[in-house]
């Protein structure tokens, strides 16, 4: 249900207090009708007398027509209120009654009122209305689809009932048409996550263009994919950008979606704002602020797999004369999977207050709480050692009882937004944010002899992990005029300071030698290399009881790891030209400094008496310690440049580039010396139509990503076998130091040569449409083609990828994402009702790698030999489409129920597929059909 008609949005520097009080409310549900056919539809009104804002609020409400006034023209009037069954003109006649106001109807589904026109008005009447105004200052650009519902955010897509926004600021870091941005831009809106049922960041990114999802280590774990490339820049109110890598960091992004009124995300580089960017793409996700009236929302929700949800959103004006204002959430969620034994509890608070500190001051502060208790599945499934698929049930899960990950994560954020003049504006954004976790997992390891069916055994492992990141942004922008047009700056600054030093690894749960075996219980079998019981506690994966004693809880061991220190700073500043030399000719160059710093330590400590490294030691000694400091710095012009053409008012093409500056200082060649860094550039060139009613964007572009200078091992680094052959797991630098697998510490690879002529390709196509294509027909749809793979002749000259291979060969080339919904006018049995439906289709993935495709039958001890040397062998999971749908019932004014179904056809699918060797798993399932029932009030 949409909430208020308008919010005023004030703009005290331009002589009196204006402000423009929008309501973008979805037209009542029948196809593009004139204005005179919407009045003649008769409906039940029940308005009670009262004020005029209240009532016309009301009237928006019932009647899904938006209305446009200037708010200090409903000021101190009182409406009689309407009660009856009538056409909208009707009602909104007799709601003005008496006020001296007046009313057009402009189109079947918007109003305007004014005051009569005079002579001393000049003929002055307002008209249909585009809310214009400095950029940062929440008004540049934005259009009738966004900031209706009472709220300062320009960019608020809550209530708007709409699938697309038409002011974002991902790709611009101020409020920005999405036509008017040279990038490829998408937004999952409030209307998009309530009816896809969306309750965290991982669903709203399976339903995002051009994003695949990868599982991680555990079901708590989702890694992000666009374009080829890894998401892990996570920007918040478009500020500085949060570390994402869960591996370098400890972030997990487990983002409960209450908290947000939507999400924006932008494909390929954003190096002039974001610094050390990854071509991949950037994540905004918009915080919900307060409105300016009292609204509360209950959601409750029962799902398949017992999940049970319950959200409480509270806002309203707080105290002088709704100068502070203030806003409240809670969700609640607990819930099973669809294999046996998981589960989730989650809990999430959020608080957010807005002030008015001076009529050009805004100043907002907030805290957020995340409580999350979790008995996750750790690995994913097994494959048979021949690489077959072991076709196990999808319900089949090696959780362990035990099994917990206990995430706490608390946000603390705050900005100052001042206005300066009329054109001119400055903000201040700063967001900290802390998380902790707890892990002690089991998992099942190894893969399964065909013809014993064992060969899967029980391996754990404990650590505790954490974050501290601080970003801080302040922007200060305007307007000027130059050739007889206006000219926009943006100057910018921002830091990002993340502290990954609370990681503390412990030393295996299950790991018995023959002196101290592992035994699970009293009595019970012992385990070590050797044993006749085997070297840990055996899985019989197509049988598995958790409840076997064998299974037991393992004791906690000694710590064997840890990071006194672990930093990385980021510091950069930019400046944005956006010039308009000629009309419809636009022009955008921006200048970028950037520095990177970095510093880690990293101890291992003494756990055995008897082990080498411990001699002359105490236990918990420090027995080795490495420190790395890494510094990297760069200026560049330009970073970004692009060239925009206005074919229409309403049609824009655009080719733009965007460099790429990414820091590899994590790989050192056999000096030791980091290597320099990644370069190349992001090309684009596309064009972006909106309709003139601004409630429709469409987009298609084409882009060509190179990453130039990536880092390769050195081919003289491997180590030679005394028979002359090469051994491929081990590199030597030119000191002679041996390092298993190149690894020097957690993070640090030798031995590795930069400026190689070895480089990512990527190339694809983007197509997206979103918005209103009827009255009342929402649709958003997103194609996405990319080829990604490695290029350069001196990849031949090392044991590293092939050139012409993927980078990713787990994304998809094509991937297509659907949704759709039609409201239905108000009938006898509903006061409304909603049908939806969605579809998400993939071509083919796969993983390439190495087993023993013909195993001998099994020796005396149950080991089965290879018969011939290890093959190249894929894992495909052909293509796929998932259908679902959604039926939304509205019981009256107030309360709603909804049933959402996904994957209708209960499809059987691996949503990822594990990697080709001989000890992996990591083969997960995708969710089969699954049921939501949603329960809905709003006051």
């Amino acid at each position: 249900m949409i909430g208020p008609i308008g919010r005023a949005l004030i703009n005290r520097h331009c002589g009196s207090r204006i402000a423009l009080a929008l309501a973008m409310l979805a037209a009542p549900m029948a196809l593009p009708a004139t204005a005179a056919a919407q009045t003649e539809a008769e409906r039940s009104f029940e308005i009670p007398a009262g004020t005029l804002g209240d009532a016309l609020r009301r009237f928006a409400e019932q009647s899904r027509i938006q209305l446009l006034y200037p708010a200090n023209i409903v000021e101190q009037r009182q409406s009689p209120g309407v009660t009856g069954h009538m056409t909208a003109e009707q009602a909104l006649a007799r709601l003005l009654a008496g006020t001296g106001l007046v009313y057009r109807f402009n189109d079947a589904t918007t109003v305007t009122l004014s005051e009569p026109v005079s002579a001393e008005d000049g003929g002055r009447v307002l008209g249909p209305v585009m809310v214009q105004g400095v950029e940062g200052s929440g008004l540049a650009g934005a259009t009738l689809v966004n900031g209706i519902n009472g709220s300062r955010d320009v960019t608020a897509t809550e209530g708007t009932g709409s699938f697309t926004s038409n002011a974002l600021t991902v790709g611009s870091k101020t409020p920005v048409p999405l036509k008017d941005v040279p990038q490829s831009l998408s937004v999952l809106t409030a209307q998009a996550i309530e009816e896809q049922a969306i309750t965290d960041l991982t669903e709203a990114l399976s339903r995002s263009t051009g994003v695949t999802l990868v599982q991680g280590q555990t079901s708590n774990e989702t890694l992000f994919y666009s374009r080829g490339f890894q998401i892990t820049s996570i920007q918040i109110d478009g500020g500085a950008p949060l570390n994402g890598r869960q591996d370098a960091f400890g972030y997990y992004p487990q983002i409960d979606m209450a908290q947000y009124d939507h999400v924006e995300l932008l494909r390929g580089a954003a190096g002039t704002f974001n610094l050390y960017g990854d071509p991949s793409g950037t994540i905004n996700l918009t915080r919900k602020k307060p409105l300016d009236h009292p609204q509360f929302v209950f959601e409750g929700q029962l799902g398949s797999w017992q999940k049970y949800r319950v959200v409480a959103d509270a806002t309203a004006p707080l105290a002088l004369d709704g100068a502070l204002r203030g806003r409240a959430v809670m969700s609640y969620q607990d819930n099973d999977y669809f294999y046996r034994l998981a589960h989730d509890n989650r809990l999430m608070l959020y608080g957010i207050a807005e002030l008015d500190a001076t009529d050009t001051t805004l100043i907002t502060a907030g805290i957020s709480y995340t409580r999350q208790n979790g008995r996750p599945w750790v690995g994913g499934l097994p494959r048979y050692a021949d690489g077959t698929d072991a076709r196990l049930p999808r319900d089949t899960a090696f959780v362990f009882p035990w099994n917990r990950f206990d995430l706490r994560t608390t946000e603390l954020f705050g900005s100052i937004e001042q206005k300066i003049g009329e054109d001119w504006d400055a903000k201040l954004n700063v967001t900290h944010v802390s998380q902790r976790s707890a892990q002690k997992l089991g998992q099942a390891y190894g893969l399964i002899n065909p013809y014993t069916l064992d060969g899967v055994t029980m391996s754990a492992y404990q650590l505790e992990d954490g974050t501290e990141q601080t970003s801080a942004e302040f922007t200060f922008g305007g307007k000027f005029r130059l050739f007889g047009q206006d000219q926009r700056v943006l100057v910018g600054a921002n830091y990002m300071d993340a502290d990954g030093s609370f990681k503390r690894e412990h030393t295996a749960l299950i790991a018995g030698t023959f002196d101290q075996p592992y035994t699970p219980y009293l009595g019970g079998p012992s385990y070590y290399i050797g044993s006749p019981d085997g070297s840990a506690p055996p899985i019989d994966v197509f049988n598995f009881d958790p409840s076997d004693p064998r299974y037991i809880e393992p004791p906690s061991t000694l710590l064997s790891y840890a990071y006194p220190e672990r930093r990385q700073v980021t510091i950069g500043a930019y400046v944005n030209l956006m010039l308009t030399p000629l009309d419809r000719v636009h022009l955008n160059v921006g200048w970028r400094y950037s520095r990177f710093l970095s510093r880690k330590l990293a101890e291992s400590y003494c756990t055995d008496p008897y082990d080498f490294f411990c001699d002359g030691l105490a236990i918990g000694d420090v027995s080795d310690s490495n420190f790395e400091r890494l510094k990297n710095e760069n200026f560049a012009w330009p970073p970004s440049a692009s060239l925009l053409y206005d074919l229409t008012s309403n049609l824009t093409v655009y080719a733009g580039y965007t460099d790429i500056y990414q820091n590899q200082s994590y790989y050192v060649d056999r000096d030791l010396n980091s290597l320099p860094p990644i370069t190349g550039g992001n090309y684009e060139v596309g064009t972006k139509w909106q309709s003139p009613n601004k409630k429709l964007n469409a987009s298609v572009s084409v882009y060509y990503i190179e990453k130039n200078g990536i880092a390769i091992p050195d081919p003289n680094s491997y180590l030679v076998n005394p028979d002359g052959t090469i051994n491929p797991n081990v590199q030597v630098d030119n000191k002679g130091n041996q390092y298993f697998f190149g690894l020097i510490g957690e993070g640090v690879s030798c031995c590795y040569v930069g400026g190689a002529d070895a480089s990512f390709i990527s190339k694809g196509v983007d197509v997206e449409i979103a918005g209103e294509v009827l009255a009342n027909w929402q649709v958003s749809l997103g194609y996405t083609y990319n080829d990604n793979y490695y290029r350069g002749k001196d990849l031949a000259t090392t044991l590293y990828k092939a050139a012409g291979s993927p980078l990713v060969s787990e994304q998809p080339k094509h991937l297509f994402k659907f949704w759709t919904s039609y409201r239905l006018g108000e009938g006898r049995l509903w006061k409304s009702l909603t049908l939806g439906l969605g579809v998400q289709a993939q071509s083919s993935v796969y993983r390439n790698g190495s087993t023993c495709t013909q195993l001998l039958p099994p020796d005396d001890t149950g080991y089965s030999a290879c018969a011939v040397p290890l093959s190249l062998i894929r894992y495909t999971q052909p293509g796929f489409a998932i259908v679902s749908g959604r039926i939304d019932y509205g019981i009256s004014e107030n309360w709603s129920l909804a049933l959402n179904i996904d994957n209708i056809l209960d499809k059987t699918y691996y949503q990822t597929i594990g990697p080709a060797t001989t000890t992996a798993t990591s083969n997960w399932y995708g969710e089969p059909r699954n049921v939501t029932l949603t329960v809905r009030a709003k006051w």
